[in-house]
């Protein structure tokens, strides 16, 4: 349950939702739980990742952190329940892990090797706009890390980012 609230967390900030904000756009950024292979680089940069269950029922500060950190763009037009609440309806109106593994970008259970531009074009035919990728270098091989909300990962390797 934690790894799918960690993903929602940061689903709206790929769209732009309406031209009356203050704002440009919002930056849709996705983000999901570690492989075995980036667990203790993303744990420096991330304390609250290995956070039990519980721990997390009883506080709240992860979800203030990442609200402050990904959503006060917008505070003017969200609050923090508001912003949250609006992450899950996006999550579940595009299913981007769907539409990976149709572009065949990924492919449970494996690595496939893709382009950015591939998956930029994959994620755009449900979103109809450009995603900005991040990713993250393993022994100077780039990576796209998608959960398979089987409890595991799976791992798009990209090439010329």
């Amino acid at each position: 349950m934690l790894k799918s609230q960690n993903m929602l967390v940061i689903l709206i900030m790929l769209f732009a939702l309406s031209p009356v904000y203050a704002f440009d756009y919002l930056l849709f950024v996705l983000q999901w739980p570690p492989s075995f292979y980036i667990k203790n680089k993303l744990y420096e940069r991330w304390p609250d990742l290995l956070t039990s269950e519980v721990a997390c029922k009883q506080g709240q500060s992860f979800w203030k952190d990442q609200y402050i950190k990904h959503g006060t763009c917008c505070a003017s037009s969200y609050n923090q329940e508001q912003y949250f609440n609006l992450t899950i309806k996006l999550k579940d109106r595009f299913d981007l892990l769907k539409t990976l593994e149709n572009h065949r970008i990924i492919k449970p259970g494996s690595t496939t090797t893709s382009n950015a531009k591939q998956i930029r074009n994959a994620i755009a035919t449900v979103t109809k706009v450009f995603p900005s990728l991040k990713c993250f270098d393993i022994q100077e091989t780039l990576y796209l890390e998608v959960a398979n909300g089987r409890g595991g990962a799976d791992m798009a390797r990209v090439e010329n980012v």
